[in-house]
């Protein structure tokens, strides 16, 4: 009687022992990290189309730009298209973030703001939105992520962006 409660006991430890160690593997098998990034970026292409028939300064836009990410000591590449009046409205597209360990593609969407000039200078246009990892290689392959951006032209063509968000890498 002694021998048949101690192995149901032993069978109760070991199942209960089995669906912890189910449970917690995907957690130990992932890292969470809170990650930032500074960009500054040249466009190498642009084409802006006026729409035919719509409102006075209504342009769809069509650009690549590149340039490093100063913090994280990586590379980009950013397509993106543009549908703005007057330099206002919505933009999205596709950023590729190159590093030593790994690269991952991002998608991103957000607005695009004109500011007015203040006494004579030029008008200030900033950008702001939201990013998510598509896939990843090396270190980022199969990683999530997402997170926000801001920026602002800091000439003709060129840009400073700023991201932060997480990314989650499994080991």
């Amino acid at each position: 009687m002694k021998n048949i409660r101690l192995k149901e006991i032993f069978i109760i430890l070991m199942t209960v022992g089995f669906m912890c160690s189910l449970l917690l593997t995907p957690a130990a098998a992932q890292e969470k990290n809170k990650v930032k990034g500074k960009y500054y970026g040249v466009f190498t292409t642009m084409e802006r189309h006026d729409i035919v028939g719509g409102d006075e300064g209504h342009k769809l836009s069509i650009y690549t730009h590149k340039g490093v990410d100063v913090i994280n000591g990586g590379t980009y590449i950013s397509e993106g298209t543009s549908d703005l009046i007057n330099f206002n409205g919505s933009h999205a597209g596709y950023q590729n973030n190159i590093y030593k360990d790994g690269s991952y593609l991002a998608s991103w969407q957000g607005k695009v703001k004109m500011t007015p000039a203040e006494k004579g200078g030029p008008p200030k246009i900033s950008f702001e939105g939201t990013w998510s990892i598509i896939k990843g290689t090396g270190k980022y392959e199969n990683a999530e992520g997402k997170g926000t951006y801001k920026g602002m032209f800091i000439a003709a063509d060129m840009i400073m962006m700023e991201t932060e968000g997480e990314i989650i890498t499994k080991k």
